[in-house]
Formats: C-alpha cells, sequence, structure tokens
C-alpha cells in the first residue's frame, strides 16, 4: 500500500512569513484556538532555521531532561557534582552548574573571548550569551513548595470528599492519627492519585529543567510563549546561528523552543570526549542520586499530610457526630430524634508529630507500601509482600533499604 504524505499544507511556498530557512510564526498564549493550532504548526514545521543544528524540541519529548536517567528513574544532582558559576557569568546570582557542562562551556567561552572582545562579524551582538539568568538552584525551595502545594491539594480533597455529610467516608478526624487514617481511605478510594508524590511532583513543571545542572538560560527578555519575538531577537541573526554552532561543537544543544537556552549533550562529540569514555548511566551515577524510593520521599509524603491537618484545623476547626434515638410514644408509636454534636479537633504539635513517625517507622511503612499500591495499580492483593516486608523489618534492615525495596516492588514490579 502506498504511504501517505501525512503533512498538512498549511502554508504555500509564497507565504510572505517565510523566510529562506524559516518562517516567521505570531503564536502566544493569547492567540485564539485556531490560531494557537496554526501557528504552533508552523513553529513545529520551520519556526527555527534548518540551516541550523537541530535543537531539542522538549516540548514533543517533555521536558524530563536531567530528571530521570537511563533507567527513568526520577534523579537529583549530588552537591559534588555542581560548580558554581563565575560572577563574570552569572553576577551577583549564586548558581549552580554540573561540573561537566560548565568546563564545556569555559572552552566555548575561550574559544571566543577575543571575537567578542574585538567585534569580530559584529559577534559582539549577542554578548549575553555570556550572561546566565537561570541554572541549578536550592532543591531545599522545591522540597517546601512539594510541601506546601500538596498540603493544599490533600486539605481541598479532604474538604470535597469527607467534610460535607453527603460522603461516604465521614468526617471523624478529631485528632491527627484518626486524618490520617481517613486520607488512607482517600488514596485506597481512588481519590487521590500519584501526582501528590515527591517524585511525581519533581518530575512536573514546578521542577523547572535548568535544576538539573545540565542546562541554563542566558540573559533574555522575551516570554517563553512569544514566538514572534523568538524570531525578532534571535533567529533573524546569522550571527545568533553562529553561536549555537560553536556551541554545538562544543558540547551544547540550543532549545528550539527556548532560543536562550542551552542544554549539554550527552551525544555530542565533545561531550563523549570530556566524559572519557564513560555511558550515559555511569554519568548519572557519578553526578546523580535517586529521587524516587527514598526515605525522605516517604518522610516528606506524611509531612504534606500533616501539614494539610494544620491546614484543616484553620479552616474546619470543627467536626459534627450525629446521634440517633428512638423512644416509644404513649400510643405505641415509635420516634427517631437525631442529635447534632460538635467536637473541637486537637492540636497535634510538631514535637508529636516528630515523636509519631520517629516511633512508628514499621507501620507507616506498611501504610505507604499499602498507598503505593493504590496510586500504582499493580497488585490486587499485597498480603504476601506485606508479610515479606514485615520480615525484613525483623531483620533490621536500614530504613533507606526498606524504603527502596518497598517502593521498586510497588511501582516496578
Amino acid at each position: 500500500m502506498e504511504k501517505l504524505n501525512s503533512k498538512i499544507k498549511l502554508f504555500t511556498e509564497d507565504d510572505p512569513d517565510k523566510l529562506a530557512d524559516l518562517t516567521i510564526c505570531y503564536g502566544n498564549n493569547e492567540s485564539s484556538l485556531v490560531s494557537a493550532f496554526y501557528q504552533r504548526y508552523k513553529f513545529k514545521e520551520d519556526g527555527t532555521p534548518v540551516l541550523l543544528p537541530p535543537g531539542f524540541d522538549f516540548l514533543a519529548t517533555g521536558c524530563y531532561y536531567g530528571k530521570v536517567d537511563t533507567k527513568g528513574r526520577a534523579v537529583i544532582p549530588k552537591k559534588e557534582s555542581l560548580i558554581k558559576v563565575d560572577s563574570k557569568f552569572a553576577g551577583d546570582e549564586e548558581i549552580y552548574l554540573n561540573k561537566t557542562l560548565y568546563a564545556l562551556y569555559v572552552d566555548f567561552f575561550e574559544q571566543l573571548k577575543l571575537d567578542f572582545a574585538i567585534g569580530k562579524f559584529d559577534i559582539d551582538q549577542f554578548l549575553n550569551v555570556f550572561s546566565i539568568q537561570q541554572a541549578g538552584g536550592s532543591y531545599e525551595d522545591l522540597q517546601e513548595s512539594y510541601k506546601d502545594d500538596t498540603s493544599d491539594v490533600l486539605n481541598d480533597i479532604y474538604l470535597t470528599e469527607v467534610v460535607p455529610n453527603t460522603t461516604n467516608v465521614p468526617d471523624l478526624a478529631g485528632d491527627f492519627k484518626t486524618y490520617l487514617s481517613t486520607i488512607l481511605r482517600l488514596f485506597e478510594r481512588g481519590k487521590i492519585d500519584k501526582s501528590v508524590l515527591y517524585s511525581e511532583y519533581f518530575l512536573s513543571g514546578a521542577n523547572v529543567m535548568t535544576n538539573s545542572g545540565l542546562a541554563f538560560e542566558i540573559r533574555n527578555t522575551v516570554p517563553y510563549d512569544d514566538d514572534f519575538a523568538k524570531f525578532n531577537e534571535y533567529y533573524r541573526y546569522p550571527l545568533y546561528g553562529r553561536i549555537i554552532c560553536f556551541l554545538f561543537l562544543n558540547g551544547l544543544r540550543y532549545d528550539a523552543n527556548v532560543p536562550w537556552r542551552f542544554v549539554m549533550d550527552l551525544n555530542l562529540e565533545a561531550t563523549v570526549k570530556m566524559l572519557g569514555g564513560k555511558s550515559k548511566q555511569d554519568f548519572f551515577d557519578a553526578n546523580f542520586e535517586l529521587v524516587e524510593g527514598t526515605v525522605t520521599e516517604m518522610e516528606m509524603f506524611y509531612e504534606a499530610i500533616y501539614l494539610s491537618y494544620l491546614k484543616l484545623l484553620d479552616t474546619v476547626p470543627l467536626y459534627y457526630t450525629n446521634t440517633q434515638k428512638w423512644t416509644c410514644e404513649k400510643n405505641g408509636a415509635q420516634l427517631k430524634t437525631t442529635t447534632t454534636s460538635s467536637f473541637t479537633r486537637k492540636l497535634f504539635s510538631q514535637r508529636q508529630y516528630d515523636t509519631f513517625m520517629e516511633e512508628n517507622f514499621a507501620s507507616l511503612l506498611y501504610a505507604y507500601a499499602s498507598t503505593l499500591n493504590s496510586v500504582f495499580k499493580r497488585r490486587g492483593n499485597i498480603s504476601t509482600l506485606l508479610l515479606d516486608l514485615s520480615n525484613k523489618v525483623k531483620k533490621g534492615l536500614d530504613k533507606e533499604a526498606l524504603v527502596r525495596y518497598t517502593f521498586n516492588k510497588m511501582k516496578y514490579c
């Protein structure tokens, strides 16, 4: 059967916006649905110069570069793998890059600094390529954002699924332990999904790609959604193409959707040479550590639940119970009366929470296993696995090994 050409002809060769090696695009977040589709199609097909080395298209592949290793596991850079960017590139900002990427970038600077200094071929017009605006930052901030955002999500779900007296899960959370049990029941009922796990949050847009240390963005004022501004400020200048080619030769590839973002490409010759024959996974093993299946992830999961309980104390400090009573009238009829009572939820201090976590690790691990099974849906019955896990706990295996074993079993097996 003859293969059909699926490429849609949305524009013709005499399109006034079609230049020699690219098409000018005008899409942004303010565009109508039809216009946005049309302009995005144009940008995807011809919006970047075809005579340049192709850029990364993370809108097509997903923004996971530097967030996962070659095995697809969520990873975070080791602190010792990062180096602070010199102030001549970062100004007063405290910015970090992977040591290998930084070495490649410095090589690029050393090769071209004289050309920039004397303005050879007017290359100094893009002097901002030596002004890094965004790169690796602090993961402590991301962890705090995770706990705050996730506690909001859990609080909203509790207010929707439990607090109204029309739901199947009664609101009896007079204390944190009861609240925790109720939240875990919501996981079992499918009311809460895997997005509340830190490793899933880590892979989301909340964690920008540059945090990996494998990418950086230069000084720029163009909005991410403004395709015409990308052309006007970058792609229309042949000198920008010259910069891209030099960076390409030094192991860096530009982002086709964000022309001011540059990423270390593990496949390019300069990078391969810099790594000295190491495989990609060897590189990740040396420079990154796992995010998923760690004690830290489990602890943050429970801390997010704890914070959501504190928010519940602020928003709905009381809970109610109904008591029904039947009484016999003189005429023999029975009368049902309902009495509603209100109770104040008990406070649970940080010290109480810390003690609770320390003294109940085993039971919390079993509950975590059940929760992971609910969100990853690998098994119908986990009784055998919980028994196996209990035996490992009794053998005194360290916490990190126990949590990793639990997570891997629930997600991958």
